[in-house]
């Protein structure tokens, strides 16, 4: 599946850079794949921490004009949270 990036966020975790990309289904009207790639200090590379693919269904829509930004920003979250929740718990492991 590859399309168009509608979205992408930068964040730091970890001293660790994160890019979280967005990408519209050239397929599907309303599926979006969602990946999280990590640069840990001194890599050459990011290496992909998290995939995703979402397809949301029309009844989804709560907004009056029936846009789609409000859920992905909902599922950005709830991916970075995830990302980072499980950087934290592997902090630590030997």
């Amino acid at each position: 599946m590859i399309g168009q990036i509608v979205a992408e966020e930068h964040f730091l975790h970890h001293g660790m850079h994160h890019q979280l990309f967005v990408v519209r289904s050239e397929q599907e009207e309303n599926e979006y794949r969602f990946e999280v790639r990590r640069t840990a200090p001194g890599a050459d590379h990011p290496e992909s921490v998290y995939e995703k693919t979402v397809a949301f269904s029309p009844d989804m829509l709560v907004e009056p004009d029936n846009s789609i930004g409000p859920l992905i920003d909902a599922e950005i979250d709830k991916i970075r949270r995830e990302v980072t929740a499980e950087e934290d718990i592997h902090a630590h492991d030997p």
